[in-house]
């Protein structure tokens, strides 16, 4: 079977990645879709670039359109969590496949206590968080 023979890839599954945000309120919310590849670190960059400049309180990535996460972009994305930390913003991670969230936790590239089931209860549980104890970017003194 030649390369012109292959059915075309489903249509709700990205092949390339892409990302895509969602904000409301304290909530910005960063859909991954489609494989991410060692190739697609300059994007990751860029999507932490525009993470930067926004001024949601809360951020939350969700993997539920990433079939596969390729080692080589895990500094990238390790990167763009760090940077939301030290902005003193708070982090989760949801809708992770089993392989991806064990490949991850096992590399401590994620933590456990940032990752939760949905977009949903990530908000629900980081926004209690962020009214009980509003962050503070590393190195601000009160």
């Amino acid at each position: 079977m030649s390369a012109d023979d292959m059915p075309p890839p489903p249509q709700d599954v990205p092949v390339d990645f892409n990302y895509i945000f969602g904000e409301k309120e304290e909530l910005l919310i960063v859909l991954l879709q489609g494989k991410i590849l060692s190739k697609d670190i300059p994007a990751l960059e860029k999507c932490s670039a525009e993470i930067g400049e926004k001024s949601q309180k809360i951020i939350v990535f969700s993997f539920r359109d990433v079939p596969h996460f390729i080692p080589g972009a895990h500094s990238a994305f390790a990167k763009i969590q760090k940077a939301i930390r030290d902005s003193g913003k708070l982090m989760g991670t949801c809708s992770l496949r089993p392989e991806i969230r064990g490949i991850l936790l096992q590399s401590g590239i994620i933590r456990e206590s940032e990752i939760f089931n949905n977009i949903p209860e990530a908000w629900q549980r980081l926004k209690v968080k962020l009214e009980a104890n509003p962050p503070k970017a590393k190195g601000v003194k009160e």
